[in-house]
């Protein structure tokens, strides 16, 4: 006889792969039923238009009748239109003057009430341009109706907006 042992073969145990452990684990699927109705939002409100509006402008389609697939035609006008580049123009301004300015001023401000004063009056005098800005920036803008014309109008209504928002920005930069 022989004093070699024979040895039976096993089952193997079927594994997943190491890659994929983390995305089954229950903690997981907790995780996507969380994410799960702000996915479907992004998706049907945002993902889904966006890529439907990108379909649409390859064509020519007035909405009355089938739509026509044009290519990059409708591209190619807009690049050659002078009113879509000063637009953009005005665009790019705006941005530049609006949010630098409200970051920076937020900040300051942020700051400044956080190092000199935990006061409620003057938190709550910083919480103005909520309450005000439906009447007296409307009152402004009906009682000056020049300033809404060309570049100046462009700086009137980043000042605008910089005046309505740097208190939200405040109050996320006092995290409150």
């Amino acid at each position: 006889m022989s004093d070699r042992a024979v040895s039976l073969p096993t089952q193997q145990v079927q594994t997943r792969p190491g890659w994929l452990q983390p995305w089954l684990s229950r903690e997981t699927g907790v995780a996507w039923l969380f994410i799960l109705p702000s996915l479907v939002g992004f998706i049907v409100f945002y993902a889904w238009p966006a890529l439907r509006g990108l379909q649409i402008s390859f064509t020519d389609w007035n909405l009355l009748q089938e739509p026509n697939y044009v290519g990059l035609n409708n591209y190619q006008k807009i690049i050659a239109d002078p009113q879509f580049w000063q637009s953009l123009g005005r665009t790019v301004y705006y941005v530049l003057l609006n949010i630098p300015l409200q970051t920076v001023l937020a900040t300051c401000l942020a700051v400044l009430m956080n190092r000199l004063t935990q006061s409620i009056l003057v938190r709550s005098v910083l919480v103005v341009p909520w309450l005000q800005e439906f009447f007296a920036l409307r009152l402004v803008g009906v009682t000056m109706p020049w300033i809404a014309v060309g570049i100046a109008g462009v700086a009137a209504v980043a000042l605008e907006f910089t005046w309505r928002w740097v208190d939200r920005r405040l109050a996320l930069g006092l995290g409150q």
